[in-house]
């Protein structure tokens, strides 16, 4: 019998921790806005490359700052990987120059909180070419993301920006659930870190400790079907 419980309480675990594997990664792109407005662009959008790209076209290479952003309200707290279409491109012949050259990075960035990259100014725009840029560790501490690209050097006069994808990652310490509560995704696994030396870190005064609290877990899981199948 207690064989049985055991073999029931590890299935158990299992198909709880199978779950979890796909439950990491959660897909949060339809609260972004694609709009022109939602981005704070002055024009657009423009099909570049099959997508709608909201933009800002100047007849000057030298205006620096924010160029086109959003904040998107109501996220979970964790951190994010956010994904962007974006392009920073310079109209030649058109009676103003820029002091970048062709492929120049450290002109114009994209942001998204705490996370900056550089993208390169591209000269003789192509409709047919559009670049996708990926930010990762992205954190969200207060539900809010603020997002978009800015320019700190002479270099660009036509840029574009849209959403690719924003997805949530659980994190060393996040647990999330489904709605009806059925399905849970926790990190670090618990099923690895039954003891203190599996742990990346463990509390230097319980280092005597034979198993981790996440023991726990288990054992409510073996008492539940020993409850239910009495």
């Amino acid at each position: 019998m207690k064989r049985n419980l055991l073999s029931l309480a590890a299935l158990f675990m299992t198909m709880l921790f199978s779950v979890s594997a796909f439950a990491a990664v959660v897909d949060k792109t339809s609260l972004v806005g694609t709009s022109k407005e939602a981005w704070n662009a002055g024009g657009g959008p423009v099909n570049i490359d099959g997508i709608s790209m909201p933009e800002k076209y100047e007849t000057t290479t030298a205006t620096l700052g924010d160029v086109m952003w959003q904040t998107v309200e109501g996220l979970d707290n964790g951190t994010y990987t956010v994904e962007l279409w974006a392009n920073a491109r310079y109209t030649a012949g058109r009676g103003f120059e820029s002091a970048a050259t062709d492929g120049q990075l450290e002109c114009t960035f994209l942001y998204a909180n705490n996370v900056e990259i550089s993208i390169p100014v591209v000269f003789n725009p192509d409709l047919n070419n559009n670049t996708s840029h990926v930010l990762e560790g992205v954190e969200v501490t207060d539900g809010t993301l603020k997002m978009g690209m800015t320019k700190k050097a002479d270099g660009s006069n036509w840029h574009t920006i849209q959403i690719k994808a924003l997805t949530l990652h659980a994190t060393d310490d996040a647990a999330l659930a489904s709605a009806n509560g059925r399905h849970v995704a926790m990190m670090p696994h618990p099923e690895r870190a039954i003891f203190p030396w599996q742990c990346a870190t463990y509390p230097a005064n319980r280092l005597a400790d034979d198993v981790t609290p996440w023991i726990e877990i288990f054992r409510n899981a073996y008492n539940w079907v020993a409850e239910k199948v009495k």
